[in-house]
């Protein structure tokens, strides 16, 4: 009897035994796999770039001044630049407290904008004297400011609702110089619209680099194979005639050839176990899938319909300018800590030589050209940014021709010429 019971208490825990590793098997849990039973795919070939504190930098730096009234567009990359970065490095803060509102009366404002909302070992970057703040701050943009004329250097950091600020110890002799030397060296316009929005513009004609640049193209079949675990069992669906897909049942990856653009889907919504941030994740991924040049700058553009959802887009930056259009532009969306979606041009764009310098068109330029091409829309309902358009010059080159993005009440609207004032995409002359 004694054996029986033992016989049959053996059986029992291998029955159990049996059930709990099935039902592991079936999640896929044993692998921390967000694909039932598969790990992630392997990456032989890991591209060095994008990292983490190259696609971080400010995309743009603003200087206002009330009296004597001025105002720059301060180039990024340029030596007045470096000037301003190297004074964030520097600096010390005293009194740092959280402050919800930004100043409302500064009397001069130099405005570091970024494209994403950094955390505080993000910005620790570029404030270093925050790097061991008791407090959790974070923002998009930090301002140097001050108050009165002559008065102490202030600084802010916003993002979203939050704000927080601090006293500085930036010398204000110093501080005034590199303030009047980017109003003489870069005078800028300030443009705002019926929505609140700003931008600020050259006040006149200025040199600018027009560059040619390669197109970097990687062989397709690798980087598609990169998404998958075993790209033996892929299926190779013809959807149309311009698109072809390749699945293994749970993954999918679309090439378009007419477009040069590869979308990677992934409907499987179960994070995989990792240490890392969400910003780490996003980086190593398109590291693994083709990479980026090192110039690029990330922006985010999250959807509050969507909670939860991250969207990034990592665009191509050049003699310190934003590359414009959705062309060369890399979108990536993160779920709970794991990408869904990818969205990739199949080549990259790679730095060349300077084609020549041409004059671009100052702001007053700019409103004419406005006023020919929508002569019905008021002009103050216009922004604009500088930067550069893609344009083919010849087998696997480009030509990037400086060119202003404009908006009208915070919707985009078109692309013109910075030299001819030509449209380039969007807006029509009557």
């Amino acid at each position: 009897m004694t054996a029986k019971r033992l016989q049959t208490l053996v059986l029992s825990v291998l029955v159990l035994i049996s059930l709990v590793l099935s039902y592991l098997l079936w999640r896929g849990a044993w692998l921390s796999s967000p694909e039932p039973g598969l790990t992630a795919p392997t990456v032989r070939d890991v591209s060095p770039y994008p990292q983490v504190d190259q696609v971080l930098g400010p995309v743009e730096v603003d200087v206002q001044r009330l009296q004597p009234a001025g105002a720059a567009l301060v180039p990024i990359g340029s030596a007045v630049y470096r000037q301003w970065v190297g004074v964030l490095h520097s600096l010390k803060v005293e009194r740092l407290r959280r402050e919800s509102a930004p100043p409302a009366h500064a009397t001069v404002d130099i405005v570091f904008h970024f494209g994403l909302e950094l955390t505080r070992s993000d910005i620790s970057r570029w404030l270093p004297a925050l790097r061991l703040s008791p407090l959790d701050v974070s923002g998009d943009t930090m301002e140097l400011y001050q108050m009165a004329a002559d008065g102490p250097v202030l600084l802010m950091v916003t993002g979203g609702s939050d704000g927080y600020t601090a006293e500085t110890d930036v010398d204000r002799k110093r501080f005034a110089e590199l303030v009047a030397g980017s109003v003489q060296r870069y005078p800028a316009v300030v443009w705002q619209d019926g929505q609140g929005d700003t931008s600020y513009l050259p006040a006149q004609g200025m040199e600018m680099e027009r560059l040619s640049v390669s197109v970097d193209k990687p062989p397709l079949l690798p980087l598609v194979h990169s998404f998958f675990v075993n790209p033996g069992a892929l299926t190779r669906i013809q959807e149309s005639r311009r698109k072809v897909i390749w699945t293994d049942g749970t993954r999918a990856v679309q090439w378009d050839p007419e477009a040069s653009v590869l979308t990677f889907d992934d409907p499987n919504t179960s994070a995989p176990a990792t240490e890392q941030t969400e910003l780490q994740t996003v980086i190593s991924y398109i590291r693994s899938h083709g990479g980026a040049p090192s110039g690029d700058v990330l922006f985010d553009s999250d959807d509050s319909a969507w909670p939860g959802m991250h969207t990034y887009q990592l665009r191509p930056q050049f003699a310190g300018y934003v590359v414009f259009g959705s062309r060369w532009t890399q979108k990536i969306e993160v779920d709970s800590g794991q990408v869904v979606h990818y969205q990739r041009p199949l080549g990259n764009l790679t730095a060349g030589a300077e084609k020549q310098k041409v004059t671009v068109m100052g702001a007053s330029e700019l409103r004419e050209v406005l006023r020919d091409v929508a002569p019905k829309t008021r002009l103050s309902a216009y922004t604009a940014r500088l930067g550069y358009w893609a344009v083919p010059d010849g087998d696997g080159q480009m030509e990037l021709e400086p060119a202003f993005a404009v908006w009208r009440d915070g919707v985009s609207v078109g692309v013109i010429d910075a030299v001819s004032g030509q449209v380039l995409e969007g807006m029509k002359r009557p």
